[in-house]
This record gives C-alpha cells, sequence and structure tokens, in this order.
C-alpha cells in the first residue's frame, strides 16, 4: 500500500551466548540423569542453552532450526500421537466450520463486575491459603483480565465476568499459580521450584 517493492532490511542486536553456555554446561557436570529430578534438570539445560543458541542467531536460519528443536513444529508427529499440530488444527477448524452452521444460545448466564469477583476471590484465597494468600487488586490497566504473581491476583476493573469465569478464575490464577509457587519457596534442597509459576504453569508472571 506503501508502494514499496521488496522487504524492509532488518537489523538486530547481537546476542553473545558464550557465558550463558558456559554456565550451563558447568551446571551439567554437577547433573547425573538417572533421577526424575535429574532428568528433568538436564532438560531444563538443554532448553536454556538452546535458548540461547536461537536469540544469537536471530535474522538466520539457526534461529528455526534452534527453535525447532526447542518447541517442536507444526509438521512434526507429536510424542504419543501419529498426528501433527498442524492436522490438529485443521481439524478443529473443520469441527467449527460444522457448528457454525448449528444455532446454540450459548449465552453466559449472568455478569459479574470486576469489584464483585475481587471480592468473592478474596474470600476464597484466605480461605485456603490462610496467611499466605495473595493480595487481590482491582487495576484499570492490564494485559487480561486477570494476572497472578505469587503475591497478587490482579484483575482488570471494567472487565465483566460471568459465574464460570469465577470459578475458572479461582482455579488457574490461585491453584494453579499461586499454589506451586508458594510450595516452591517452601523448598530448601532446590529453591528453582519457586519459579514454578512459569516453569510449570505456562504462563508469564
Amino acid at each position: 500500500e506503501g508502494g514499496g517493492r521488496e522487504l524492509p532490511k532488518v537489523s538486530y542486536t547481537p546476542f553473545d551466548p558464550t557465558l550463558t553456555i558456559e554456565a550451563v554446561r558447568e551446571a551439567r557436570r554437577l547433573v547425573v540423569p538417572i533421577t526424575t529430578i535429574d532428568l528433568w534438570l538436564d532438560s531444563q539445560a538443554q532448553a536454556i542453552e538452546l535458548a540461547a543458541r536461537m536469540l544469537a542467531a536471530v535474522g538466520t536460519p539457526g534461529f528455526f532450526e534452534h527453535g525447532r528443536q526447542l518447541y517442536g513444529e507444526p509438521t512434526a508427529p507429536l510424542r504419543y500421537l501419529p498426528v501433527t499440530p498442524l492436522q490438529l488444527a485443521h481439524r478443529v477448524q473443520e469441527t467449527i466450520a460444522q457448528l457454525a452452521q448449528i444455532h446454540f444460545d450459548l449465552a453466559p448466564p449472568a455478569y459479574h463486575s470486576a469489584a464483585e469477583v475481587a471480592e468473592r476471590l478474596r474470600v476464597a484465597v484466605i480461605e485456603h491459603f490462610g496467611d499466605q494468600a495473595p493480595s487481590v487488586d482491582l487495576l484499570d490497566q492490564l494485559s487480561a483480565n486477570a494476572l497472578a504473581t505469587s503475591k497478587a491476583i490482579r484483575v482488570r476493573r471494567e472487565a465483566r465476568f460471568t459465574d464460570r469465569d469465577y470459578v475458572q478464575l479461582l482455579h488457574h490464577e490461585a491453584h494453579i499459580h499461586v499454589a506451586p509457587s508458594i510450595n516452591g519457596k517452601a523448598q530448601t534442597a532446590l529453591p528453582i521450584l519457586a519459579a514454578a509459576l512459569c516453569l510449570f504453569a505456562g504462563c508469564s508472571a
């Protein structure tokens, strides 16, 4: 639309993975991948090294290659099923296309304000976590309707929720994000488990 005839030339800030790779290799010398926890540590070390190499290869074919090893690719079969993520995506798309021809009444039963949901969350987390309960805060600006860290659950003030939304928020934000992080902080032999918020929940803090 702007009259351009070729792709722009993009420049990236170089990333040196040397220190990261050396630190990971030093840590690996302390790991004997036999027990479950050692196997997990070894896999985490491999992931960190691949991520460092991927960042160092930004703008080159190596970026995709390291990313493929780290995250997989749409055309690679799943570990336990002879099907690829791309095939599954096509199946989901086909199912949705079929459902589009059927008229369902999917209207939520009721809406609740963020303040109402936040108050219910406060009561629930105090009952479950006691003096370790995270605070529940209302914020004007938030990238999602709700986000959690180990110390706080944040709810966007203008958001509206159904009854099912509240239950989902309680289980996801409190029991999936907050609980593993609190348990991890109680560990003395393996304090990295305190990072469970991101390592095991699959979300960013």
